[in-house]
């Protein structure tokens, strides 16, 4: 068993690593849209839309960690693609927001979208 464990590691690491592009965060509101509105042409098609859906969860539940969780309406949480839904919107009706870290662009549009009362 002492073998399988850093073996298994090293091939899991090697497949991730020869997958695709590294990239520890998408840096900027650019790097976010261009990841969430990937089609299924495009190269990494599933890495980029697995990327957006990991990071709206993340952002979304970092936000909801310092307060900020008004994406809950009442009894009904907006769903996940809603969420992303109108990330995309804000970043797409907001050009200037592309030159913002992804995590401010995410907080503009989900502040945007979800306003707390």
């Amino acid at each position: 068993m002492k073998f399988f464990a850093p073996t298994f590691s090293a091939l899991l690491l090697n497949a991730v690593l020869a997958n695709g592009p590294a990239q520890a965060a998408p840096y900027d509101g650019n790097d976010l849209y261009d990841a969430c509105t990937a089609q299924k042409s495009d190269a990494f098609f599933d890495q980029k839309s697995a990327y957006c859906l990991g990071y709206v969860v993340a952002t979304a539940g970092h936000l909801g960690s310092l307060g900020h969780s008004c994406h809950n309406q009442g009894n009904r949480t907006a769903s996940l693609g809603e969420v992303r839904d109108a990330i995309i919107g804000y970043i797409k009706s907001h050009p200037e927001s592309r030159k913002l870290d992804a995590d401010q662009a995410t907080y503009q549009a989900l502040t945007n979208a979800y306003p707390c009362n």
